[in-house]
């Protein structure tokens, strides 16, 4: 998604940044053990024709329930001890952590240059619960409007 943003502002001459780069997402899984990591791949291989999750995130994403993901990931979440363990790592890091550093960013940048119109693109997860970008935000005094 973030690349074809980027092609997007690139092709109307429109100036764009990440919040991060791939390199950053990616060294999260660093934290994971090689097993953990293994166990992680297998998973995204064997769920890629099973379309209930995407489905189910669409419709929450749709419906605009800024709450709703961290339920959405409970409901999907595995039994297994060892798979809850890997999810929960993953949700730390891959979303709380990770929130944490973009709502940083986010200030900095609308502090730094407030005259200055932004948008910015972040993944569906990153929006819901206490920890998330949102809540982060209008934490800081910042008013967010969810766009249809």
């Amino acid at each position: 998604m973030d690349q074809h943003l980027a092609k997007l502002a690139q092709k109307k001459n429109i100036k764009h940044q990440g919040l991060e780069t791939p390199l950053e997402q990616l060294q999260y899984f660093d934290n994971l053990s090689l097993i953990q990591q293994e166990q992680f791949l297998i998973d995204v291989i064997l769920q890629q024709d099973d379309t209930r999750y995407s489905d189910a995130l669409k419709e929450w994403y749709i419906k605009g329930d800024e709450q709703g993901f961290l339920k959405l990931q409970e409901e999907f979440s595995s039994l297994d001890p060892q798979q809850k363990q890997l999810d929960d790592l993953l949700i730390k890091g891959l979303l709380h952590e990770r929130n944490k550093k973009l709502t940083k960013r986010i200030d900095i940048l609308l502090q730094h240059q407030p005259t200055l119109q932004y948008f910015f693109a972040i993944g569906a997860g990153h929006m819901s619960g206490e920890s998330g970008i949102v809540q982060s935000l209008r934490k800081r005094g910042y008013r967010i409007e969810k766009i249809d």
